[in-house]
């Protein structure tokens, strides 16, 4: 396919089908905030959790000058928290910047702004002649071209670029990508490049890489109830979860092991799995309330929080899991 054809069909395309989404066309703060939201998770999920936050900080200046705590509030929910840090981070950078990015490698300066959401922004936002590839796109370059490593689509990524409107040219890959070359069942009929495409003409095939089944990881989970109220504290100990509000967690190990607090075996309420990006955590949570000096000792930035001061808390979905998993506890 000649390469100015493809991005001709894709800027076409997109003219005619793009998607209404509520950050194109909004200021540049509104579209990095969807940047962000939108790595690990999909549009659907995002739009609701992207009005709320917005709600919640409407310009850059109400963003940076919050609290991270105040962050994570409204992230809660939307799950992978260093994202909130790196958006925070990267709107105090902004603020203290003085003025809008002029690049893509002004934009990769600021926490949680990778190669991809980068190039991203600087093609929608400066109109800048860069290549960004997601898994979106290295799908769609892949199959069209008939490709079989990183390096052939990064440089055919460069290759194809168009001359003019590199915005509507990355945003058109990203929603051909997201609803007609999808992963699995992808609507060939209605693809602007399938007469081309080396997938749909059967001239390709991908490599199929059988998966390695996710690692375990297990720990234990304390909790320490006084008056209906849980010893709550923000996390330092581990790299999961560092910086949020929650119980009192151990370290994580490879193997099952013991309790790192001295416990009878009955205090054991109950286990609670989570399946992570890149490996599943199986947790043992223990009812540590007979032991409240142990854990204050081992936990000491903590408060004692009851079931409405935890409700407006920025808690992981993990945490919220411990929850109810053990209500009969949470209720002495």
């Amino acid at each position: 396919m000649d390469k100015a054809f493809f991005s001709k069909k894709i800027l076409s395309w997109y003219g005619q089908y793009k998607r209404s989404l509520p950050w194109r066309g909004g200021s540049a703060y509104h579209v990095l905030v969807s940047e962000i939201m939108l790595q690990q998770t999909q549009v659907k999920t995002v739009i609701p959790f992207f009005h709320r936050f917005l709600d919640r900080f409407p310009t850059l200046d109400a963003l940076a000058h919050s609290a991270l705590d105040t962050v994570y509030q409204a992230w809660q929910g939307l799950g992978y928290y260093h994202r909130a840090r790196y958006l925070h981070e990267a709107a105090r950078a902004w603020v203290a910047l003085g003025r809008d990015p002029k690049s893509y490698e002004e934009w990769r300066k600021f926490p949680g702004v990778g190669s991809y959401t980068g190039a991203a922004l600087a093609a929608i936002l400066l109109e800048q002649r860069v290549a960004a590839i997601d898994g979106n796109i290295k799908r769609i370059l892949q199959r069209c071209f008939g490709l079989d490593t990183l390096a052939e689509i990064s440089v055919m990524a460069q290759e194809v670029l168009p001359e003019h409107h590199y915005g509507d040219y990355t945003q058109g890959l990203m929603d051909l990508g997201a609803s007609i070359c999808t992963p699995r069942a992808p609507q060939c009929t209605v693809c602007p490049i399938a007469q081309h495409c080396k997938f749909k003409n059967g001239i390709w095939t991908p490599i199929i890489v059988q998966k390695a089944p996710k690692p375990v990881r297990y720990g234990h989970v304390y909790l320490c109830v006084q008056n209906h109220e849980i010893w709550t504290v923000k996390n330092t100990k581990t790299k999961l979860l560092k910086g949020l509000w929650g119980f009192p967690i151990s370290e994580l190990n490879k193997e099952h092991n013991t309790s790192y607090i001295d416990l009878a075996q009955n205090l054991m309420c109950g286990t609670v799995r989570h399946a992570f990006t890149h490996f599943t955590l199986i947790l043992s949570v223990w009812n540590a309330s007979s032991k409240v000096q142990d854990i204050i000792s081992q936990w000491p930035q903590g408060i004692w929080l009851g079931p409405k001061q935890r409700e407006a808390m920025g808690f992981s979905k993990l945490m919220r899991k411990v929850e109810n998993a053990v209500e009969d506890v949470l209720k002495q």
